[in-house]
């Protein structure tokens, strides 16, 4: 057991400096006309209020998390038994740190827009619903979830090739010192749960994606064309991350299935790595693209095509391909974080603020789905904490 905990700790403390240190960069890498969820003129990204916020807001975000890898420690030391949950709680602790930060940082991104007056020059229509139209998902690098597919097809075809001779129970899981403790009468059913799993979180995945290639996009106005340009290449290179993220994925559950199957008897050493190296790089990946290209892309110094710039409205197309610049606004971004807009029909959208998606609250499927997400992320960690606690 001593093994395990000191595996969770080593992953608990890099878990938890990636998610610091991501958090604490986020307003140097978000795009430059966004200052915490405000738009703002791009040109103004040097200003010297914009610049001191920015670093306030890294530094306070800095001294958070280097408190949370304090109570980690703290925790290993004096509480081990408690790794496991620390795993869970210690990257929430930092996130709603953060949150607590960013709110005084919107408000008064928000009053240096006001107190200098600035507008931002808009180019061209910025055409949301003919970008939608032109991202077509036959772009999308199905490779990744082929791969996976076929990986998940062929475990299921060995498990129906050794069935017969697998003894009259069988393994189905096993607990942080990788040890089995829990067993099930053999059945089709049990033998195959962990490729059909595999499967059904390919497909899972492949929709995340194709929900990501077709959301709303955070336009530079004063520059749309380029903007474009840089969400192909992005949501191109996201694409590629959340396929390789899937085939992790996909090669973890099928090296869990292995030992299920008793194909293989690993040592410990060797079950650690195959878990805990696709799950850091689970982590480093979309991480590692976010430093490198920025949000959305804005790092990103793109090739702008003639259809950029004819999606953006700056060559010539008619009035039925405009769109509502005004959906821009910071009136239907509440708090700078959560969109809210009736007139735009669109569900899925980009964060002003981060690298992930959000919803059009006025829709009240958006609702549903953030009810779904907080249920089941809630019950998961009260589940996890009482099972731990009280089992």
């Amino acid at each position: 057991m001593n093994e395990a905990i000191d595996f969770l700790f080593i992953v608990n403390i890099f878990v938890v400096v990636i998610t610091g240190a991501t958090l604490a960069i986020m307003p140097f890498i978000t795009m430059k006309s966004l200052l915490f969820g405000v738009r703002i003129p791009a040109e103004q990204v040097k200003h010297p209020q914009v610049v001191a916020l920015k670093r306030r807001f890294s530094f306070v975000v800095s001294i958070a998390s280097l408190l949370v890898i304090g109570l980690v420690i703290a925790q290993y030391i004096f509480y081990p038994q408690m790794t496991i949950l620390t795993a869970i709680y210690a990257p929430l602790m930092i996130v709603f740190l953060q949150f607590v930060v960013y709110i005084p940082s919107w408000k008064k991104a928000l009053i240096i827009k006001s107190e200098h007056q600035w507008t931002l020059a808009e180019k061209g229509s910025a055409d949301i619903k003919l970008t939608m139209s032109r991202q077509t998902f036959s772009n999308l690098p199905w490779s990744w979830y082929v791969v996976s597919v076929l990986l998940a097809i062929g475990a299921v075809i060995v498990g129906l090739y050794v069935y017969p001779t697998l003894p009259d129970t069988v393994v189905t899981h096993w607990n942080a010192s990788m040890e089995a403790d829990s067993w099930s009468e053999k059945s089709l059913m049990t033998v195959l749960s962990i490729p059909l799993v595999a499967l059904g979180m390919t497909v899972f995945m492949a929709i995340s994606n194709m929900m990501v290639w077709r959301m709303k996009l955070q336009i530079n106005q004063e520059d749309p064309a380029r903007s474009f340009a840089q969400h192909r290449l992005y949501r191109l290179y996201l694409s590629h991350v959340l396929g390789a993220i899937t085939i992790l994925m996909t090669l973890m559950f099928l090296f869990i299935y292995g030992l299920a199957i008793q194909l293989w008897e690993p040592t410990k050493t060797i079950m650690y790595i195959a878990m805990g190296v696709p799950s850091l790089l689970m982590i480093i990946l979309p991480v590692g693209l976010t430093l490198k290209v920025g949000q959305a892309g804005n790092k990103i110094n793109p090739v702008i095509s003639e259809a950029d710039r004819f999606v953006a409205g700056i060559m010539p197309q008619t009035s039925s391909h405009r769109n509502i610049t005004s959906r821009q606004d910071d009136r239907y971004w509440k708090l700078g974080m959560f969109y809210y807009n009736k007139e735009d029909p669109t569900l899925f959208v980009e964060d002003r603020f981060g690298t992930n998606s959000g919803f059009n609250y006025a829709r009240p499927l958006a609702w549903l789905f953030a009810a779904m997400i907080i249920i089941l992320t809630v019950g998961t960690i009260v589940l996890t904490t009482y099972l731990y606690i009280y089992q």
